[in-house]
């Protein structure tokens, strides 16, 4: 009798922290999805929270959305490495999957999720960005 009340209490406990759970990542989702936002924004902005330590708390949610001119290319492990022209003593890279047609010196749109990004020794890295 015991134990068959002690299995009980173990399974009612067992399902309540999977309903908790359950409900909880719907919560985490619900919000995620109700606060992400595209944010217009410029190099100089993104280079300079970095450096001022405030990227993540401003930028977190956002997919950022800047347009700047390439001033460098690299190619790494089939990933394009743009180099960004900034005002700041901060550089800026953007990271693009597989191989790209562009060209030093000319002005694109890119398109990066801000929380990918990661500080550098002088710089920002924006990983996974496109162009628009």
């Amino acid at each position: 009798m015991i134990k068959k009340r002690a299995l009980v209490i173990v399974l009612v406990i067992v399902l309540a922290v999977i309903f908790v759970g359950m409900f909880c990542f719907y919560l985490g989702d619900y919000y995620a999805l109700n606060h992400l936002s595209m944010r217009k924004t410029t190099p100089d902005q993104l280079t300079r929270a970095m450096q001022n330590d405030d990227y993540y708390s401003s930028f977190r949610e956002n997919t950022v959305i800047f347009t700047g001119q390439v001033i460098g290319l690299s190619v790494k492990n089939n990933q394009t490495i743009v180099a960004i022209k900034t005002d700041t003593t901060y550089n800026l890279n953007c990271q693009i999957n597989g191989l790209t047609q562009l060209e030093v010196g000319h002005t694109y749109r890119f398109l990066a999720d801000a929380y990918l990004a990661s500080r550098e020794k002088s710089g920002l890295l924006l990983n996974d960005c496109l162009i628009n």
